[in-house]
Order: structure tokens, then C-alpha cells, then sequence
């Protein structure tokens, strides 16, 4: 609290000194008649008036009010001074500022190439605690500093290092308390704030537009339809009157939004309905399944490009853009931009890489010893992919060109079973396992709760 500090100050009365009595003065006090007399007299009287004040025992003294033996002294011998008290706030608190001298807290921004040893040698750390430190088990973690205001040095009077706090990650703060060359650590894990909101939309032009309006970002809609990349074609399926509902779980540590997840989501596409609820299992694995505990995940993708269009549909009997004839399309081909990413659709084995003819640059990968798939008109392939290597589902394997016989860029996709030519865009594949038995009743306690919100949602 503001302190208030009392300063005296003498001044000279106004007007002219009152001379007493012919005789009295000098009678009683012995002053010589001139002006320095009375000053020295005067001078006299503060000083015993005072010492008698302090040498008074449990004596209080009244700054605002002359004592009446002040006044009984002051009554006999007018005085040439006046003594004022006056009162002096102050707008800082004593207290406070003391605790700042004593202690304070600097954050350091960590940059490229810092090392904990530059940092300590900079505040006056012994070189003998830096080494210790960052050979013990959780001071090893400061070993590779991560780059941002991500260290804080608490230092005391003397500048000596108190304690420190690092931020490991997102979660975890490891703690060090010093005692001179002595140190003791402790990781403690941030408390994380969770909350849950609702969006739903109605596609009209795009699910990007319909996704925009219900104020999703990009990467939102990108997860929205990795989940549902096995039940949903998104270059051709959606139409518009289609809908969707997501309830989504946002993660907070100190206010800052630091993650976001899909609890649950639905796409109503035509008459058809399809749910996705997450389930995080002992290894702490998320999944996605259907209300009845069904995994989403096929052995095989829908597509094995996104946002592509599809441009010619499996037929037996179709007229050659090229050779001018008529004849079988084993496949589909998505038309694309020339260099757009193409997937592989299920794990497998490379099985061929390079030219064939009309097909110009392809891939043709081995899915055990029932199903293979085919990349036609490549512009390219992915790095290091070789004959034999292994790859999964989703991985890139090559980019969209028009290579072979081909009048535009685009890929030719085929699926074949048991060696014959299906139709990618129909063919039934294995689905992936369901959720496992032990796990199964509460999950589906969860997703019948779940999937009731997602259903008043979309009313």
C-alpha cells in the first residue's frame, strides 16, 4: 500500500519579531539585547523543546497540535520560526518494489543453434551445474532446446538461477529448482481445458463452399474426408441438397487452442446415410466406426485421387479419343491437373514400374495374391520407389501426367481380381476389422448418444 512519509520544514513568521517585556526576557533567560541573540535564544528553546519531547517517556507526539508546554514556552518568548508538518504520499509501494529487487523472471527466446550451455554461460551459470543438469534423466530433455519463448530463468538478488521452467511440448513443462550447485527436477503435465461445438451445413455449389458458410477451415474438411475416404467418393458422389454434421472436441491449454478432433460426424449423400464415431483404443489409437461398432476402413480407398473428376467410367464398349474405335475401357479415368498426387488405394508391393506401351508410365501393385491396381499416364513417379518395395494405403506413389496414349492429363485407374478387370467404382473389397469385443458395449452406449445429437442436428 502507498506509505506516507513525514517531512518537517522551518520557515521564518511573517511580519516583525515581537520584542517581549523590557527586562523579562533577559530576566529569565539571560539574552543579550541585539537580533543574534534572540535567533540564538530561539535556536535554544527548538532544541530543549525537542529533546524534552524525545526524552519523554511513552511520549506520543502530535504533529498537528503544539504540546501545552510547547505553547506555555512559546507564550513567554515569542518565536522568529514556525515548525510544519507536512504529509508526503508516495505512488509506489515499498514493499512490492523490495520483492522485484529480489527476485525476478526472464524468458528466453530460444533461437536456432542455442544450446543450454551458451544460455547459462550467458547468465553467470556455473559451467560445473550446466553439465550435471543436462546429463541427469530429465535434464537431458534440455539437450535440444525447442525453438521459441520456450525456457524461463528465475533469478535471484544476486543473479544466481533459482529455478527454471521449460516447455518439452504442448503437454508438459519440465521444472528445476536450484540450491546452489544442488538441483532436483519434475515434469508436470499442463491441465488441458476440452470443449465440444456443433456445425452443420448444406452443399449447394461445393462441400468447400458448404463447409466455408458453416465456418470450417480447409483442414477440417480434409479430415472430414480422410474419415470417410472409404464410404464416400468425394469427386463424384455429392450433390447438391447433400448435408453434413460434425460434432468437434476443441483442446485448450492457457487459453490458446492448441488441437481440434472429430467426435462425430454424418453425411447425408442422396437417400444414404453415413455416421463416424472415434474411438481411442489401449495403445491410444484413434479409430473411426460405424453405429453398429463396423470400422470405416476398407482394404481399399475410393479413389486414388483427390479432387479430381471423373472423366471416362469402366465399359466394355467405348470410342478411343486417340485410335478412333471402338473398344473395352477396363477402367476409370480422373481427369487432373498434370503433377496432382496419385495414392496407392490398399498396402501392397510394388509389382511394375515403368513404360508400357499405350500406358505409358505405370504402376501396377500386388495386394496379396487376389487383387492388383493400376496407374496409367504418369507423368512421374515418386521418389524412391522401386520394384519389390513395399507402400500404404495412401501413400504417394507417382503424379498425374498424359503419357502413353492419352490426349489430356489425367489417370487411368484399374482394379483386377484373380487377374479380371473390375469396375473400381463397384467392385465389393474387404472391409478392416470392427472394434474389438471388450470395448464393444460401451462404445455403442457412446455412439447412440452421439448419433442422436448428430440427428437433431440436421433437423
Amino acid at each position: 500500500m502507498p506509505i506516507r512519509r513525514e517531512r518537517r520544514r522551518i520557515r521564518n513568521v511573517s511580519g516583525p519579531i515581537a520584542r517581549p517585556a523590557r527586562g523579562a526576557g533577559r530576566a529569565r533567560l539571560g539574552l543579550c539585547g541585539n537580533s543574534h541573540s534572540h535567533w540564538l535564544a530561539a535556536s535554544l528553546i527548538v532544541v530543549g523543546v525537542g529533546a524534552w519531547f524525545s526524552g519523554a517517556p511513552d511520549a506520543s507526539i502530535d504533529t498537528g497540535r503544539p504540546s501545552l508546554a510547547a505553547a506555555a514556552l512559546a507564550s513567554q518568548v515569542p518565536l522568529p520560526f514556525e515548525i510544519e508538518n507536512d504529509l508526503v504520499e508516495n505512488d509506489f509501494d515499498l514493499e512490492a518494489f523490495g520483492a522485484r529487487r529480489e527476485s525476478r523472471w526472464i524468458v528466453v527466446d530460444i533461437r536456432k543453434g542455442d544450446t543450454l550451455s551458451r544460455i547459462f554461460r550467458k547468465y553467470g551459470v556455473p559451467a560445473r551445474l550446466t553439465h550435471t543438469l543436462s546429463r541427469s534423466i530429465q535434464g537431458r530433455l534440455l539437450n535440444r532446446l525447442r525453438i521459441g519463448p520456450n525456457l524461463r530463468l528465475h533469478l535471484g538478488p544476486g543473479d544466481e538461477l533459482l529455478s527454471l521452467r521449460y516447455d518439452v511440448d504442448t503437454y508438459k513443462v519440465l521444472v528445476a529448482r536450484f540450491h546452489g550447485l544442488d538441483f532436483e527436477t519434475r515434469l508436470e503435465r499442463r491441465r488441458i481445458e476440452v470443449r465440444q461445438r456443433e456445425v452443420t451445413g448444406t452443399i449447394e455449389t461445393s462441400l468447400f463452399d458448404a463447409a466455408s458458410r458453416a465456418g470450417l477451415s480447409d483442414a477440417a474438411v480434409a479430415r472430414l474426408e480422410s474419415i470417410f475416404q472409404w464410404n464416400i467418393d468425394f469427386n463424384r458422389d455429392l450433390r447438391s441438397g447433400d448435408r453434413f454434421s460434425v460434432i468437434f472436441e476443441d483442446k485448450f491449454v492457457a487459453g490458446r487452442q492448441i488441437g481440434t478432433g472429430v467426435v462425430a460426424a454424418s453425411f447425408t449423400v442422396g437417400d444414404l446415410q453415413h455416421t463416424a464415431f472415434r474411438h481411442v483404443d489401449e495403445d491410444g489409437r484413434v479409430e473411426y466406426y460405424s453405429e453398429d461398432g463396423e470400422s470405416l476402413k476398407r482394404a481399399f480407398l475410393r479413389s486414388p485421387v483427390a479432387y479430381a473428376r471423373i472423366s471416362s467410367k469402366f465399359s466394355n464398349r467405348r470410342y478411343h479419343p486417340v485410335l478412333k474405335e471402338w473398344r473395352a475401357h477396363r477402367g476409370v479415368d480422373y481427369a487432373a491437373p498434370r503433377n496432382t498426387p496419385v495414392m496407392a488405394t490398399a498396402d501392397g508391393v510394388v509389382h511394375r514400374k515403368g513404360r508400357d506401351g499405350a500406358y505409358g508410365r505405370l504402376i501396377v501393385l500386388r495386394h496379396g495374391v487376389t487383387y492388383r491396381t493400376v496407374y496409367a499416364h504418369l507423368n512421374r513417379f515418386a521418389k524412391n520407389l522401386k520394384v519389390g518395395a513395399r507402400v500404404k494405403q495412401g501413400q504417394v506413389i507417382g503424379f498425374v501426367g498424359s503419357s502413353g496414349l492419352s490426349t489430356g492429363p489425367h489417370l487411368h485407374y484399374e482394379f483386377r481380381v484373380n487377374g479380371r478387370h473390375e469396375d473400381p467404382l463397384t467392385v465389393k473389397t474387404p472391409s478392416a476389422r470392427s472394434i474389438a469385443e471388450p470395448q464393444r458395449d460401451e462404445f455403442l452406449k457412446l455412439a447412440a448418444n452421439l448419433n442422436t445429437r448428430l440427428n437433431s442436428l440436421s433437423e
